[in-house]
């Protein structure tokens, strides 16, 4: 399992066409998602960091939908003492760390090309 083939099966088909840039600090991270309603609450919430950019130094893909990526092999991360369950299931790999979070179903990916999470948000 690489770090693209993962990519790519947390991007599917979706096309990514809302796009905003923030600058924190002289270090700039562009967003884009599927959601246009995602875009506008993060660009109201970020808004005093919001800057035109062509380019940018880190990437976050935001795609709203649900995937199932059950079928790889995931290590439960530890729970705090007196606490039962699975909250957050995760696969490291080179360069790249999958992250499952249970209850909502959401996934992030973080590697050195950027992070792009996948879920309902």
């Amino acid at each position: 399992m690489t770090v693209e083939a993962i990519a790519n099966r947390l991007r599917g088909d979706v096309d990514l066409e809302y796009r905003f840039v923030i600058s924190i600090q002289g270090f700039t991270i562009g967003v884009s998602s599927n959601s246009e309603a995602l875009i506008q609450q993060l660009t109201s919430y970020f808004g005093h960091l919001v800057v035109n950019a062509e380019r940018w130094d880190c990437q976050v893909e935001a795609i709203e939908g649900s995937i199932d990526l059950s079928d790889e092999g995931w290590t439960d991360w530890p729970r705090e003492a007196g606490k039962s369950g699975r909250k957050e299931a995760y696969i490291d790999g080179e360069n790249f760390r999958l992250i499952h979070k249970i209850k909502t179903g959401a996934y992030l990916l973080q590697s050195s090309g950027g992070v792009i999470i996948r879920g309902h948000c």
